[in-house]
């Protein structure tokens, strides 16, 4: 079982849909950005983070030991609060 903040424990092929879905999301929504050079720039890095959610998941089941896995799975962290970082720019009109 993998721990989950908001829901409790998750299976990890449950953690697998809940990544594949949230980075097909955040494909669906940069196809809605304006095509401007600051839109481009922000829909690039939103593609490479919240794509790399699930990579870096499947990465962590992986890892040989249990700091490894822990290590791997900061880094699923990580691109999620880069996302949402760059979600209230958006939303503040990126001030």
């Amino acid at each position: 079982m993998i721990f989950d903040l908001e829901a409790g424990a998750v299976d990890e092929q449950e953690l697998k849909e809940r990544t594949r879905y949230f980075a097909l999301r955040v494909i669906k929504l940069v196809d809605a950005i304006p095509n401007s050079v600051s839109g481009r720039a922000i829909a690039n890095q939103w593609v490479r983070a919240g794509t790399s959610v699930g990579a870096n998941d499947r990465s962590a089941c992986r890892g040989r030991s249990k700091a490894q896995r822990t290590y791997r799975h900061i880094g699923c962290l990580h691109s999620h609060r880069q996302i949402r970082n760059r979600q209230s720019k958006i939303k503040n009109g990126l001030k």
